[in-house]
């Protein structure tokens, strides 16, 4: 439906100024007329800026935030103005819009994760509280290891990448910290699920028991 109206509204922009209220018109009626329409209108595209929110709140200027995958880093970075340091998994420089240029220069070096998983053991060491923002799954079985790109199956695929290096970032905090919890981020509004990202807080530090920190 909301495809529709914006493809009717295109085709309407270059009436004459006077009939220019019609465009909204037919574009509503669009929105109306189709089943679920006005349901889907309240979705929330994104639920960052409540996370924000949260965070403003609850992080300390000692804590850490880690954003993964690193396409969250862009709306984070438009939302998020808090004191507490933040990075996405690999670090990159640049969070204004999705710098892939960026991205690809990380995917030809071996162990991009390595400084935030550094930053991760300073933080819990020191006991402070780590903020995992987004998809980073917490497991204790070890990633598969990959080598630089392009030297694998998937070649120059950059999605790939980005999952193995969150899932080395998660098995280390899985085999490292000593607790944590889901954050509860209410919402009045449905959220879309292309971006209905959830907080997970850690804290503690024990050293590893399983080997292989990745």
């Amino acid at each position: 439906a909301t495809f529709s109206a914006v493809c009717i509204d295109t085709a309407l922009a270059n009436w004459p100024a006077r009939w220019q209220v019609w465009r909204c018109a037919f574009a509503i009626l669009a929105l109306l007329c189709f089943p679920g329409a006005r349901e889907l209108v309240s979705y929330r595209q994104t639920n960052m800026d409540l996370i924000a929110d949260v965070l403003r709140e609850r992080a300390a200027p000692r804590d850490l935030i880690i954003v993964h995958p690193w396409t969250f880093g862009v709306s984070f970075d438009r939302q998020y103005s808090g004191p507490t340091p933040w990075t996405t998994v690999p670090p990159l420089a640049d969070h204004r819009f999705h710098r892939y240029d960026l991205f690809k220069a990380k995917m030809v070096l071996e162990n991009p994760a390595q400084p935030v998983r550094d930053q991760i053991a300073t933080t819990l060491r020191a006991g402070n509280h780590v903020w995992l923002v987004g998809d980073i799954p917490l497991s204790q079985t070890p990633p598969p290891q990959i080598q630089p790109a392009p030297n694998n199956p998937w070649g120059w695929l950059d999605d790939p990448y980005s999952d193995v290096w969150g899932a080395q970032v998660g098995y280390f905090v899985a085999t490292h910290a000593t607790q944590g919890e889901v954050v509860p981020v209410p919402s009045t509004n449905p959220v879309s699920p292309l971006e209905n990202v959830q907080v997970v807080v850690v804290a503690g530090w024990q050293e590893s028991r399983l080997g292989g920190d990745y």
